[in-house]
């Protein structure tokens, strides 16, 4: 299936719902103001139940069919301005991994430098010892529970 036509089928689609169940609320109130004095008299007409019938489908699968078109449309007229593009494709993982081990050695480099200014020994050799991103799982041992007071002796 087209991209562009699986976007039409379902934006379409959700444009259609939700423009039914508005034109169903609509029609329900509009079959509620249906009923009108009868000119030049003040007695009220009786409503028309073929005409409420009739207006309580149409209006509903009306504006579906006519947001259904209107979501097409614009689809397509931005599928003929834009065209299909490929989605952009990211860093495969092996090219991450490469860009941390780069990152790993500059930041080593560095510090290295920095203990040969300063005369300091120490041991920091990266950006994790100094507080930066790890994606090592560090799990902690469980604090010793207290006991439960409602179980006393």
């Amino acid at each position: 299936m087209s991209p562009v036509v699986k976007r039409i089928a379902v934006n379409g689609t959700l444009a259609a719902i939700f423009l039914a169940v508005l034109g169903y609320f609509i029609a329900n109130i509009a079959v509620m103001f249906l009923p009108a004095a009868v000119p030049g008299t003040e007695d009220v007409a009786p409503p028309d139940d073929d005409l409420a019938a009739t207006m309580k489908v149409r209006l509903p699968l009306t504006l579906a069919v006519w947001g259904f078109g209107f979501v097409a449309v614009g689809e397509l007229i931005l599928w003929a301005v834009r065209g299909n593009r490929p989605p952009a494709v990211g860093a495969t993982q092996a090219e991450l991994d490469a860009n941390e081990r780069i990152i790993q050695e500059l930041l080593a480099k560095a510090d290295a430098e920095e203990r040969a200014k300063t005369g300091d020994g120490a041991k920091r050799s990266g950006h994790r010892d100094l507080g930066g991103e790890s994606r090592e799982v560090v799990i902690l041992p469980d604090e010793p529970k207290p006991a439960d007071p409602s179980k006393a002796p």
